[in-house]
């Protein structure tokens, strides 16, 4: 188990961002409600659960005022380029306008001085939907599937 952010990431989120990213991520702040957006200070890593388009997704926790919540966190590669930090800074944004019942919703955003911004999502016990699927498609019958799908989306 990480003891902090810091020693968990050994080189996630320390890269030269280009000064036009640099700046967009710094306007990023502007866009995402205040009640999601939290500091290094408030997430504690754990292991690493999964890998992600951007990085590595972590298993956290999350303090807040009133509880500690379990979390998975999804970072960037170290050697992301500025276009890839840009790419994440627009899922962000999407997401934090984003909301549907059968779509995870976004949690938190850590920004990182001098770094990309992390995504805290809830912790999904089973994993991921495709991994689920996978691991269990000995119980899902045809006809059930076609709802299955239309209800994911």
């Amino acid at each position: 188990m990480c003891v902090g952010l810091s020693d968990c990431l050994s080189g996630f989120c320390e890269f030269s961002v280009e000064n036009s990213a640099l700046s967009q991520l710094e306007s990023l702040s502007q866009h995402i409600p205040k009640e999601i957006l939290f500091t290094q200070d408030n997430i504690q890593l754990s292991n690493v659960i999964g890998e992600g388009e951007f990085g590595q997704v972590y298993k956290g926790y999350m303090k807040t005022k009133y509880k500690t919540d379990v979390v998975a966190v999804k970072t960037l590669r170290a050697l992301s380029s500025a276009c890839e930090v840009k790419l994440l800074m627009k899922e962000i944004v999407k997401m934090v306008n984003f909301d549907h019942p059968n779509v995870m919703t976004l949690t938190g955003v850590i920004l990182v001085e001098g770094g990309a911004p992390l995504l805290v999502m809830p912790y999904m016990v089973k994993g991921t939907l495709l991994t689920y699927v996978r691991e269990n498609k000995d119980q899902f019958f045809v006809e059930d599937e076609s709802e299955n799908l239309h209800q994911v989306g």
